[in-house]
């Protein structure tokens, strides 16, 4: 549901499982990221502050591509509460990782898009708009980001729209190609995608 930009409901889901994650600090930092989507600041920063810094105490080994979107999510929750110190000390926490991954030769997408989003929180837009052609590569929430606030400086910006045009293009393709696949394996398969799944990639082809 996050991934697919309903905010709203992947908050009641994740309250409907509340008892699922007791002491799982990763979802109540999920919590905090659906509360702050849905416009309820001073509860995410409540969740966040129950979660920082434990949640990602390795930085970028904690998990390269899952954890660490939208963590400037609490920093910009802090901004808009007009904790601008505190908010600054979040963004240190990401500055460090950013460092630290360029400084150890990790230099996969998630690192461009940890960096392109610190340069946006910087107002320094020529530089995410850099650093965001590959860095979108890594962005798990596509659907949702030209309403994502942490964005919403680079909007009406073309470069950023072509770069999202073309990630989204990307994606596209690559599961055109893997449904095509799937889909071509035998009837007895042990998993094939859903008919209307197949048939949508055979519309598109005209098959």
């Amino acid at each position: 549901l996050a991934i697919r930009g309903d905010w709203p409901g992947a908050l009641a889901t994740f309250e409907d499982n509340q008892a699922n994650h007791v002491g799982r600090e990763f979802w109540y930092f999920r919590r905090g990221h659906y509360l702050y989507r849905t416009g309820r600041v001073a509860e995410a920063i409540v969740q966040f502050d129950h979660t920082w810094p434990r949640v990602w105490p390795f930085g970028l080994a904690d998990d390269s591509s899952y954890y660490t979107p939208r963590r400037l999510y609490y920093a910009l929750a802090l901004r808009e509460s007009a904790r601008e110190e505190d908010a600054q000390r979040v963004a240190q926490h990401n500055r460090d990782d950013v460092a630290a991954a360029r400084r150890d030769g990790i230099a996969g997408p998630i690192v461009d898009l940890m960096e392109a989003e610190l340069a946006i929180l910087d107002g320094d837009l020529n530089a995410a708009l850099r650093l965001l052609p590959r860095g979108l590569m890594a962005e798990p929430f596509l659907s949702s980001i030209e309403s994502d606030p942490l964005y919403a400086p680079l909007r009406g910006q073309a470069s950023f729209m072509a770069a999202v045009a073309v990630e989204r293009e990307r994606r596209l393709r690559m599961r055109e190609e893997f449904l095509r696949e799937a889909c071509a394996a035998p009837a007895d398969a042990p998993w094939r995608p859903l008919p209307a799944s197949c048939a949508s990639v055979a519309a598109e082809s005209g098959d």
